[in-house]
């Protein structure tokens, strides 16, 4: 990604003149620059997040219709039947501020190297929330009550966690049921093997309800580093190569998801899904997410543009005639949408899924 300077079309010795004579210059390079940033973050965040926003506080997840088309006499016709069912869910929406320690005179003497510093640490803490709140909703399998300031309580809902929203039949039932998607695998972490296989059992729970069962399963699952020796070892693990590297002549060569995922790909299961080692995955966890599906989460956003549509926003104030980049907003809140999106599992032998730590 471009340097601010660059952005604002300025060199490091138009910089001394410029922050003291014409800052309106280093505002747009600085608006450009995060702007940039902030669509880099919607991308990664695509495996789990639809990308496009919702301005919704509250909406209603529709079913498609089930059972089996009727059967009648030449003369008559069927009875009327429409859609109906689904889920309600609801969005919360929270207020993130950055207020900087700078005074006019520290932005005065700034370099150019401390003011890409500067930008480059807002910015990485506003991406660090936003992964925070995704994977809290991903890992969290509780309801959580929402006081939104305009429009009373909400129930955010996690993933199907076993409640009693009724979902689409599997295959091989004409009736709606429940779902939970948050699995205990009955076997420790170390025990993970092909008798022991937690991507058969995370796969089948994604895609029984007849979502693309076929070999080329768009699903990705996402593990801690410590789990990947155990998941390497499995008879059907298929391992990425590099680029740099020339597959022999009777060597597997995986191809790569069409959508972005974070981590670091590193095989495929034959018949499974792709194996994503993200260091910000709990150990003994594994998240797994379809990618033939729309996305398990959505984010809510202001209907007002100007607050940034779910964007880190700069807010610039003049202090002594220095423009000062001190105060940042960022305004947003995810919940789960498509619930059926996504699933997870605990390695171990508790009993029921318990949530990490980092997300209870």
């Amino acid at each position: 990604m471009s340097t601010i300077l660059g952005l604002a079309g300025l060199t490091a010795s138009d910089y001394a003149y410029v922050n003291n004579a014409n800052q309106e210059l280093l505002y747009r390079g600085i608006e450009q620059y995060v702007s940039m940033a902030n669509h880099d973050i919607t991308v990664a965040a695509s495996a789990f997040v639809d990308p496009i926003p919702t301005t919704n506080f509250k909406e209603r997840y529709q079913l498609t219709m089930s059972g089996r088309m009727q059967r009648t006499s030449e003369e008559t016709a069927g009875k009327p039947v429409a859609r109906s069912g689904g889920w309600d869910v609801a969005y919360p929406l929270y207020n993130y501020h950055e207020s900087v320690g700078l005074s006019d005179v520290d932005l005065a003497y700034m370099t150019p190297a401390e003011l890409q510093a500067h930008v480059d640490g807002v910015i990485a803490r506003s991406k660090n929330a936003k992964r925070h709140e995704i994977l809290y909703r991903l890992f969290n399998n509780t309801q959580l009550t929402f006081t939104d300031k305009r429009h009373g309580s909400l129930t955010i809902e996690p993933v199907a966690n076993g409640d009693s929203a009724l979902y689409p039949p599997v295959e091989g039932s004409d009736s709606e049921a429940t779902e939970d998607h948050f699995l205990e695998s009955g076997y420790a972490a170390s025990a993970m093997s092909d008798t022991n296989n937690p991507y058969k059992t995370l796969v089948d729970d994604l895609v029984h309800h007849g979502t693309n069962t076929t070999d080329d399963i768009p699903i990705v699952a996402f593990i801690h580093p410590d789990q990947q020796t155990l998941t390497e070892a499995l008879t059907n693990f298929v391992p990425y190569i590099p680029r740099q590297i020339q597959a022999g002549q009777d060597t597997d060569r995986i191809l790569m998801p069409a959508r972005p995922v974070p981590g670091k790909i590193i095989g495929y299961i034959r018949g499974m899904c792709w194996v994503s080692v993200w260091n910000w995955i709990p150990t003994s966890y594994i998240a797994a997410v379809n990618l033939a599906a729309p996305q398990p989460l959505k984010m809510r956003v202001d209907p007002q543009a100007s607050l940034g549509s779910g964007n880190l926003v700069m807010l610039p104030e003049e202090r002594n005639g220095v423009l000062t980049f001190n105060s940042w907003r960022l305004r947003f809140g995810i919940g789960a949408s498509n619930r059926l999106g996504a699933a997870v599992m605990e390695l171990g032998i508790g009993g029921t899924y318990s949530i990490p730590s980092a997300y209870s």
